[in-house]
């Protein structure tokens, strides 16, 4: 894979992470039947923006860290890669327990039941969890794949280089536009004339 194509990858897959987790924050992940005496059985759902709002903060994290991808090279984009990987694992663990673990008597929906009413029975959990416990598995290999690809993958362009940074002056025509398709000014660095058509 060539190194352009592997700072997309890793791009494509942190913008997909964010979107994902966003979706998440507004499944049903618990559901609950209450019975009362005035309105009768009543549902209560629990969103993961209930159980689990860090997970919004997760999602603005992955966008954020693609602009620290790009803007970064060497250690710091390996630490870019290090924080998402920790991330990552650390989503994959909270959905994990909400799938393996009790589920809670009180969930802290944001729909409360009506009062005077009483639980009809457990409440029960949806597959919503796998989504953000998926979006973990895959920041996680996105963290991994940042620290292993760092040297390799291309940074902001040399536009954006330190002016100390001299490049060599093109000597032949091909080399005026593949300087200039570069997003160089050969012109800017050139003691001589242009060097027109080739007699």
């Amino acid at each position: 894979m060539s190194p352009p194509r592997r700072l997309a990858v890793t791009v494509l897959a942190l913008l997909v992470t964010g979107l994902l987790l966003w979706v998440s924050s507004g499944l049903v992940w618990v559901t609950a039947e209450f019975t009362g005496s005035l309105r009768g059985p009543v549902t209560v759902r629990a969103t993961g923006a209930d159980l689990a709002p860090e997970l919004g903060g997760v999602a603005l994290l992955a966008v954020a860290a693609v602009a620290a991808l790009v803007a970064t090279s060497g250690w710091a984009r390996r630490i870019v890669g290090v924080v998402v990987a920790a991330v990552g694992a650390w989503v994959g663990w909270l959905s994990a327990s909400w799938l393996l673990g009790p589920v809670p008597v009180s969930f802290g929906a944001a729909e409360a039941p009506p009062v005077g009413s009483v639980p009809a029975g457990p409440a029960v959990r949806t597959a919503a969890p796998l989504v953000p416990l998926g979006v973990g598995v895959l920041l996680l290999l996105t963290g991994v794949a940042i620290v292993l690809w760092a040297r390799d993958m291309p940074g902001m362009g040399r536009r954006y280089a330190a002016p100390s940074v001299k490049t060599k002056t093109p000597a032949r025509d091909s080399d005026w536009w593949e300087a200039l398709d570069a997003g160089d000014d050969p012109t800017a660095r050139s003691t001589g004339t242009d060097p027109g058509p080739k007699r």
